[in-house]
């Protein structure tokens, strides 16, 4: 049986103009929750912003630490992630780069202690993996070397904690979230 393409029509777009931006509700923090209302508020405040370009970079922040640990499930079958693609629009010169300076201060904070944490396991493993590498380079033995290397793919992989990456290429990036479980966040206040 063919199915058969029925485009939707769907007529002239309609552009938006500043006229129809008068008549979008005033954003209100009371809409957060508590701490992230406050929070909002006391940046918004301090930076001389408006407290929906605070909330907006604090969602995509709260995004960033849940994607691919809680999911929401709207039915038995309808599972939906919780990763947010926020934008903040405004001019240069908007102090963009003071909020998102202040969003991203916990995730520098935490990702400089844990790795201060776990850089002797990171070098441990990393000189575990070299050795192994090195004997599987010089093994002759055909039933040896595949035990070594079932060894060596015993061993994870260990790397710094990346949190968050800002000018990264494409090719790094892959890289990135291959190291960090499929999960980066990626804050930009440059519009990359």
């Amino acid at each position: 049986m063919e199915s058969e393409y029925n485009p939707i029509e769907w007529g002239p777009f309609q552009p938006i103009g500043a006229d129809s931006v008068e008549t979008l509700p005033q954003f209100e923090t009371v809409w957060l929750p508590y701490p992230f209302n406050k929070f909002a508020e006391q940046v918004a405040k301090s930076c001389q912003v408006a407290p929906d370009m605070v909330a907006i970079a604090e969602l995509a922040a709260v995004s960033a630490t849940i994607c691919r640990k809680i999911y929401v499930q709207g039915g038995p079958v309808w599972i939906e992630p919780t990763e947010l693609y926020c934008a903040i629009v405004a001019p240069p010169s908007e102090r963009k780069s003071p909020v998102a300076k202040l969003i991203l201060a916990p995730f520098h904070d935490y990702e400089c202690e844990k790795n201060k944490v776990i850089a002797a396991e990171i070098e441990e493993n990393k000189s575990q993996r070299e050795l192994l590498k090195e004997k599987i380079k010089k093994e002759k033995d055909p039933a040896e070397l595949e035990k070594l290397q079932a060894e060596l793919k015993e061993i994870p992989d260990l790397h710094k904690l990346r949190l968050w990456v800002n000018d990264v290429t494409p090719e790094r990036l892959a890289g990135i979230l291959q190291e960090n479980g499929e999960r980066i966040f990626i804050p930009s206040t440059e519009g990359q």
